[in-house]
């Protein structure tokens, strides 16, 4: 069966079924439609279906919907799912102008217990602290030190 057949699939409104198969080949209308369905057939809203919502509604540019599904995907656990939700959460504040909670979000996706190696995705949320923080007169300047301190460590050149 091809994936252009992904609506002929056996899958009901499970969260591993079609919203999932939507979600993977980038339909996030159908990722939406769909778990509107499962959710209001009274199915289970975890934390893996809120983020799979979350984010379906970001890339479709509903930010301000995406802000309660990403923060529901946060709570419980801090892991992988918790980073990336914790990053595009960071992201819809910064758009409704909202710096102090993107503040805060990028912190969590920045935590190192979370990515036990500097990654894109930590520096990304570092370099975003430091430039709310500095161009944010609401905002203290402990902040832009703290995320300088846990800068990670580049490598130095090589000497000629």
């Amino acid at each position: 069966m091809s994936w252009n057949t992904a609506s002929s699939w056996p899958c009901t409104h499970r969260p591993n079924g079609r919203p999932k198969l939507w979600f993977r080949l980038g339909n996030y209308e159908a990722t939406i439609e769909h778990l509107r369905a499962y959710t209001e057939a009274g199915g289970d809203e975890t934390r893996e279906t809120a983020y799979l919502m979350g984010f379906s509604l970001y890339n479709t540019t509903r930010y301000d919907e995406a802000t309660g599904w990403l923060r529901k995907a946060c709570i419980g656990a801090e892991d992988a799912l918790t980073q990336n939700a914790s990053y595009h959460l960071a992201d819809c504040y910064l758009r409704a102008g909202n710096k102090q909670d993107a503040m805060q979000a990028f912190a969590i996706a920045s935590a190192g217990e979370l990515d036990k190696s500097p990654s894109s995705t930590t520096q990304n949320c570092n370099m975003n602290r430091a430039t709310i923080s500095t161009t944010t007169p609401s905002t203290h300047c402990n902040n832009t030190s703290s995320v300088i301190r846990n800068r990670p460590a580049f490598p130095k050149p090589a000497r000629c």
